[in-house]
């Protein structure tokens, strides 16, 4: 999985530098935290953790990212994967890294569902969001059962549940270990996990109030809406060739003016929202049993 860097999740402790060895690329050089981290997993797994600085071109076509870890491994062996029993990889942008992150990326690396969740979401959506989108581009009859149906089988609570994972355990060991987190304080702490399922409300919503068009194009806004996990985006004009763009903007806010005034569906919505919270409050409480505050829901009107 893979933890992004931005303006809201403040900074904890560096883990380490990469230096570059001779000819053989570069090498994890950890500093105290980074040791300490590296030492606790190891000794609470006794598999220990195999650091890689993510390349530079990846970083480039990626911009923000912090780190991840591939439960498939890092090749057609599984070397460094969820079922090496010898080491876990886990690589980290040398730039934005932390001890948070580090401790993130290890909880998914030892987390022993992530592949099979990993493997389910990506079968579950190779055959269910296409049959979604195919409803979409017509007229669905029940806009709940689609809603439900894409956010508890099509990826996003699979995806927020194995963040949760990783969170949770980046907080029990960076406390244990006395190290700050000032992560865990923060709404960015609970918001990561929980932005896949508000982005897959967004999409199901967006895929459902897409404007009436011809079916090429309409395919290509209701994919988008129900594969991009991170942020659905239906555009208010739609260009049909060099001489025509058509002004969709009435018809989707009729759509979703629609939606937000169906009481079914802002049910629907309201109570994944609160389930997912309840379940992030549950799991990712704070030390001192306190709880993140969440924004209230402005979704139909932009989204979060």
């Amino acid at each position: 999985m893979t933890i992004f860097a931005g303006s809201e999740n403040p900074r904890s402790k560096p883990v380490g530098t990469f230096e570059y060895v001779n000819n053989s690329g570069y090498s994890f050089v950890p500093s105290e935290a980074g040791t300490k981290l590296l030492d606790y997993f190891r000794n609470k797994y006794q598999v220990p953790l195999e650091i890689r600085n993510i390349p530079s071109y990846e970083i480039q076509a990626r911009p923000g990212i912090r780190g991840y870890f591939r439960s498939e491994g890092v090749n057609s062996e599984g070397y460094g994967g969820s079922l090496d029993p010898n080491r876990r990889v886990v690589f980290l942008n040398p730039e934005l890294s932390d001890a948070h992150v580090l401790a993130h990326e290890a909880g998914h690396a030892y987390d022993p569902a992530l592949m099979r969740s990993n493997q389910q979401t990506v079968e579950t959506r190779k055959n269910l969001v296409p049959k979604l989108a195919r409803e979409a581009l017509g007229k669905v009859k029940d806009p709940v059962l689609f809603l439900n149906t894409f956010i508890d089988f099509a990826g996003p609570r699979n995806v927020m549940t194995s963040e949760v994972t990783a969170q949770k355990a980046a907080k029990q060991a960076l406390s244990e270990l006395n190290l700050p987190h000032p992560e865990k304080y923060h709404p960015w702490f609970q918001g990561y996990p929980r932005s896949f399922v508000d982005t897959g409300i967004g999409g199901a919503t967006a895929a459902l109030s897409a404007p009436d068009m011809p079916a090429n194009i309409k395919e290509d806004i209701v994919g988008n809406a129900l594969y991009n996990d991170r942020q659905p985006f239906v555009p208010n004009a739609v260009l049909f060739d060099t001489n025509t763009v058509v002004d969709v903007t009435d018809e989707r806010a009729r759509r979703l003016l629609d939606l937000a005034l169906d009481p079914a569906y802002t049910k629907a919505v309201s109570n994944i929202e609160n389930r997912t919270q309840n379940y992030l409050n549950r799991e990712l409480e704070d030390v001192s049993g306190s709880r993140t505050p969440t924004a209230a829901s402005n979704f139909f009107w932009g989204g979060r």
